[in-house]
């Protein structure tokens, strides 16, 4: 309720719905990441799953090029520490971002590039008609989609119960 209050609704419920707890509008940057993965797991043609590879592996703004800037700031970081040991550090993050990270990098782009070109659909998945035949009541009961996934929960205590 109080989601609905700081928008300027005035809200009148049950004292039991009526709490201070707000649902966050954005997901932190790794639940966000992860839910590729969910994406993945729902393309019924191989041209939808290369598109979430897109957005892994997009030279100017992909997952894996924000990495690989995260990266190289840690290393840039650890260079002006100036110790011996932080530069050693700072190498090693050197050669996980410039050779493993591009290796993984080029790898999935060399299957986003495949999957794109093979125009097949997934043998396991059909795409939602999104129609209700006749003799249906709901089409979620035979829909072919899979469920949606929920998005992924904060980590963190679960929230304290109001009473």
């Amino acid at each position: 309720m109080s989601a609905l209050r700081s928008v300027g609704y005035w809200v009148a419920c049950d004292d039991t719905f009526d709490t201070d707890q707000r649902t966050s509008h954005y997901l932190p940057l790794g639940a966000q990441v992860a839910t590729l993965a969910d994406q993945l797991r729902r393309p019924s043609t191989t041209q939808d799953a290369a598109a979430v590879l897109t957005e892994l592996t997009a030279s100017h703004d992909g997952v894996l090029a924000g990495l690989a800037q995260v990266m190289d700031s840690v290393d840039e970081f650890l260079e002006t520490l100036d110790q011996d040991f932080d530069r050693h550090v700072a190498a090693t993050v050197r050669g996980l971002s410039g050779h493993h990270l591009a290796v993984i990098a080029a790898q999935l782009h060399q299957l986003r590039n495949e999957l794109t070109d093979r125009h097949e659909d997934h043998p396991a998945r059909r795409p939602c008609p999104g129609e209700v035949a006749d003799h249906e009541r709901e089409a979620s009961v035979h829909c072919p989609c899979p469920v949606p996934a929920l998005p992924p929960r904060p980590a963190g205590p679960p929230p304290a119960r109001r009473r």
